[in-house]
């Protein structure tokens, strides 16, 4: 798959991140177990999430497959996590407009104009996001040895 040296760069969702979704933040709050283990399952199934495990259990997988960790950690904390797939269901407009005029932003100026005060207000919430050891995804490096 790649030469030796060569690097390999992928994120994942970490083993907490079905549980920092907005909606089974909502559940557990409401005390409705059962819709949080139904929405759990609809939703590693609409993402295709088949594995979620901790940054050290990726590289793991990395080293049985002959690779090298570079690195492995977890990044994006819950409340990342959380605004995230809250402001997922927003996306559909784009969604339209990229199939009605394909491209995703018809109008980028009054786009940005719209979107100024709320970049500041994300940024912040979102700065340190970079690594969190809770987080809810995962990125990892792998190297191919040298022969």
């Amino acid at each position: 798959l790649l030469k030796p040296g060569g690097c390999f760069y992928f994120t994942v969702p970490s083993d907490k991140f079905e549980q920092y979704t907005f909606l089974t933040q909502l559940f557990q709050f409401l005390k409705l177990s059962k819709l949080e283990k139904y929405w759990r399952g609809f939703f590693n199934k609409f993402w295709v999430h088949y594995h979620c495990y901790t940054p050290n259990e990726w590289g793991a997988i990395g080293v049985r497959h002959g690779f090298k960790v570079e690195q492995a950690f977890a990044y994006c904390p819950k409340k990342v996590c959380m605004l995230n797939t809250f402001l997922t269901p927003f996306g559909l407009p784009g969604m339209i407009i990229k199939k009605t005029f394909n491209k995703w932003v018809v109008f980028p100026k009054i786009r940005s104009i719209l979107l100024k005060p709320i970049l500041g207000l994300v940024g912040k919430m979102i700065s340190g996001a970079e690594k969190d050891s809770n987080g809810g995804l995962v990125f990892v490096a792998l190297r191919k040895p040298l022969k």
